[in-house]
């Protein structure tokens, strides 16, 4: 799988070398089932919001001007909650060594790799976005 094989909307982000600042993945839920642990992905890095999500095989990149937030008062709220992926799994401060991603049997995959020997992809399959974490091995 490449970078190239995917439909990208938007720019392909140059994030190596750069340190992770926050990194959070919004889930959907939907009837009390979870729907999608990562509706939309939101990434702090040097200083700049970026958001990455799915729709069908397309990959979106944008940037925004400040990080996820739910309107107070939303009822819709408690159905799209915010998972703090830097803070749990010790991301933060880490720097990215590489972003890559592609495209294979109806399965997109954006994958971060940190310093740290971490990594962290994001896999949307039939419009369902699921998370893996690889520790490093030792």
């Amino acid at each position: 799988m490449a970078v190239e094989d995917l439909d990208i909307v938007g720019e392909w982000p140059t994030f190596q070398g750069k340190t992770l600042e926050q990194l959070i993945a919004q889930q959907s839920w939907f009837e009390g089932e979870l729907d999608d642990e990562a509706n939309v992905v939101w990434l702090q890095i040097g200083g700049e919001w970026h958001r990455l999500y799915f729709d069908s095989d397309a990959v979106y990149w944008t940037t925004a001007s400040s990080g996820p937030r739910l309107p107070e008062g939303d009822a819709d709220a408690p159905d799209f909650p915010l998972n703090d992926l830097g803070a749990t799994h010790d991301l933060i401060g880490q720097a990215v060594t590489q972003v890559d991603g592609g495209w294979n049997e109806n399965t997109s995959t954006v994958t971060f790799r940190f310093e740290n020997g971490k990594s962290l992809t994001f896999r949307n399959r039939f419009d369902t976005t699921t998370i893996l974490i690889v520790q490093p091995e030792g």
